[in-house]
């Protein structure tokens, strides 16, 4: 799902991570944001809580595992 991917531009996507990220809290479950794209996505996840993200901003895709 792209909510993140989209949270600069669409209010819909924001109420719905902040209703995700209400019931992980309150029932104490792990948040990872995934397309964390840029600084302001980052700043955005940060500020809603979340605890984990990935995406190209914070670090490319390793080809070896």
């Amino acid at each position: 799902m792209d909510f993140v991917k989209n949270i600069k531009f669409s209010n819909k996507d924001r109420l719905i991570i902040d209703a995700i990220v209400d019931v992980c809290k309150k029932s104490d479950i792990k948040i990872i944001a995934e397309y964390i794209e840029d600084i302001e996505i980052l700043n955005e996840a940060m500020n809603k809580q979340i605890d984990f993200g990935q995406g190209f901003y914070l670090d490319k895709p390793e080809i070896e595992m």
